[in-house]
């Protein structure tokens, strides 16, 4: 049902048409409802179908802002994204660009949990890097680097970390037996762990991102296009990795099967490492028989293309300072609700913390 302070926004950002063709989809975190429209321009002829985002009218406005700030690198011009209200009730709305006239569109959650074909997820994946983000991360920039505290670069993603309450609302006390079963550790050992990391000092490579690209803020049509929505964390200077280290949280927590098997979940991270390097095609194929069938080894291709895209645009310095942030961007999503997998979050923690203790030491020493 649509309330009549948002049916009022629709109507303003459609013309007053008096027939709006509307498609909900994925809702966020962050509680905002985002919708496909599309409307008659006359007798003869319909819109081709934009995307409504309708948030309290301060956030749709910082995200315009932000929107007019990264405009030469979205190569649009800043009036291809409207905002209208306020409402009677404060809210606002974006509109979004055309996005063709396929009214089908699906985020890319939606399309990969469907998507049947690794070859296809892999394209998928790749084209969104190298094709659709290349103006945000070209291979042939030159970034800005900044040394400084992990803490300090990951700022914005700890703001709402709080473990123990998180883990209170998954059934702290099964949790606790189950990482003491899997990895011999607890919330209390997890936690000053992850404040070890938050202190090492890096140089880290600074220039303009998304800032919240998971799989439900990207849309994908029939025809293979791919959309970017939702832009009230880009900017012009933020830590790059963050486009990946989004992502390939999204692809873990939000879009494997709800129903998988912890035990298969936490081998897709231990299968990520492994895999690092391995041709794609003989590695994944045997990944199919080890994993919950195609479904995770569709996930686990899509991880490894950004974890290696990341690397190739020069998101992070290395595959270690890559996984330092995954801990901290990990922790930080503990307390979101909506969507992810928040059991195999905690696992995929404690796995990495491990994973990073024994590679790498936890070593502070200068890169």
């Amino acid at each position: 049902m649509i309330d009549n302070d948002t049916r009022w926004l629709i109507q303003k950002a459609c013309g007053d048409a008096p027939e709006v063709k509307l498609a909900p989809m994925d809702k966020g975190a962050s509680g905002a409802k985002v919708w496909l429209a599309q409307f008659p321009l006359n007798k003869n002829q319909s819109s081709q179908y934009c995307v409504f985002k309708i948030h309290s009218y301060s956030k749709i406005q910082r995200e315009h802002k932000n929107i007019q700030e990264v405009t030469t690198v979205l190569q649009k011009k800043s009036d291809d994204f409207q905002i209208y209200g306020p409402s009677k009730a404060n809210k606002g709305l974006l509109r979004y660009q055309s996005f063709g006239s396929d009214f089908k569109a699906k985020s890319l959650r939606e399309f990969l949990q469907t998507c049947k074909s690794i070859a296809i997820v892999e394209k998928t994946i790749k084209k969104l890097y190298q094709q659709r983000l290349s103006e945000w991360h070209p291979i042939s920039s030159k970034p800005c680097i900044k040394k400084l505290k992990m803490k300090d670069a990951a700022h914005g993603w700890l703001t709402t970390m709080d473990l123990n309450a998180a883990a209170k609302e998954i059934g702290k006390e099964s949790l606790e037996q189950s990482l003491k079963e899997w990895y011999l550790t607890n919330l209390v050992d997890m936690k000053k762990e992850i404040e070890t990391i938050k202190n090492m000092e890096e140089t880290f490579n600074f220039g303009t991102v998304h800032g919240d690209l998971h799989t439900q803020n990207v849309l994908r049509d029939n025809n293979g296009r791919l959309q970017l929505i939702d832009y009230a964390w880009a900017s012009r200077e933020k830590w790059k990795a963050v486009d990946f280290l989004m992502m390939e949280c999204s692809l873990k927590f939000a879009v494997t099967p709800s129903n998988a098997r912890l035990a298969d979940l936490i081998l897709l991270d231990a299968s990520l490492d492994k895999s690092y390097g391995t041709p794609s095609k003989k590695y994944y194929k045997q990944l199919e028989n080890l994993l919950y069938g195609h479904e995770l080894a569709k996930v686990a291709r899509a991880v490894h293309i950004v974890r290696e895209e990341a690397i190739k645009r020069k998101a992070v310095n290395d595959i270690m300072q890559y996984k330092k942030g995954l801990i901290l961007l990990t922790a930080g999503l503990a307390n979101v609700r909506q969507v992810l997998n928040r059991v195999y979050l905690f696992h995929s923690l404690a796995y990495q913390l491990r994973f990073l203790k024994i590679v790498d030491g936890y070593s502070i020493k200068q890169r």
